[in-house]
Parts: C-alpha cells; structure tokens; sequence
C-alpha cells in the first residue's frame, strides 16, 4: 500500500493513516484467531467487529481464502455465513493450510486503503509468509 501525496502535501491525510492502521490491526488480530479448528466465519465476524467499532462500514467480500496451486485452493474461506458462499464458511480450518487476510476500506476522495497479507496455520501459531507491511508507504 503506497500513498503519493497530492500537489501541496507534505504528508499523508490523517484519515488515510487512521484507516491503514485499523486495516493493519484486523489482520494482525484475525491471524491470532486463525488455528485449526475454528471455523472460516467466526474468524471473519472479528473482523468486521472491529472495523464497524471503528467506525467504517464492512467489506463486501470474504476476509480470506485458501492458497494453492490454483490460487483459491481449498474448500474453506474466512468469511461471513452468506448464501453466496454456500457451506465453506462453515469448514473447520487445519493446520498446513495457507490463506490469505485481505481486506479494505475505501476513503472518498482517496480510494481503497487496503493490504493483503498471506499466511500459514500450523498447530501452535499463524505465521505470515512475507514480511508484514505494518506502515503506510508515503511518497
């Protein structure tokens, strides 16, 4: 996630640091849900929890979803019980599974303020793949 600072700015709108940081914190707290055993929409209700507590409206789309060889591998996402998504919201996760925490939140005026950080379950901890981007890249 880069922001480029318009023509006058000397920095980054306070309400785009304010959404980057509570995107970057639901993350971080959804891959502490994240084990084996809890279910895609009980991960994914956290979430959106914390993003309406802070005051921003929710996403509509899944949280995550499984990686693999076909890129949404799998039969399990991390998202909310809608129809859309049939039984696999439902699916307990496992251990050796890898998934993505994506999500965003769009500013008027800015855009989509939005990372996605892919990560492995295994039977102790949920471990990202990739160094986290845990600032906003200004420019």
């Amino acid at each position: 996630m880069v922001y480029f600072r318009r023509p006058g700015e000397s920095r980054s709108p306070q309400n785009l640091k304010d959404a980057f940081g509570t995107v970057r914190d639901i993350i971080t707290e959804a891959a502490r849900c994240t084990q084996p055993g809890v279910r895609g929409f009980e991960i994914d209700a956290v979430a959106r929890e914390i993003l309406l507590d802070n005051g921003y409206p929710v996403y509509q789309h899944a949280l995550g979803h499984q990686l693999g060889r076909g890129v949404h591998d799998g039969g399990a996402i991390i998202g909310p019980r809608w129809e859309r998504y049939g039984r696999t919201p439902m699916i307990e996760l496992e251990g050796g599974n890898i998934f993505t925490l994506e999500l965003e939140i769009n500013l008027p005026g800015i855009g989509c303020v939005g990372l996605e950080e892919d990560a492995l379950i295994t039977q102790s901890e949920t471990r990202f793949l990739c160094p986290r981007q845990m600032e906003l890249t200004v420019r």
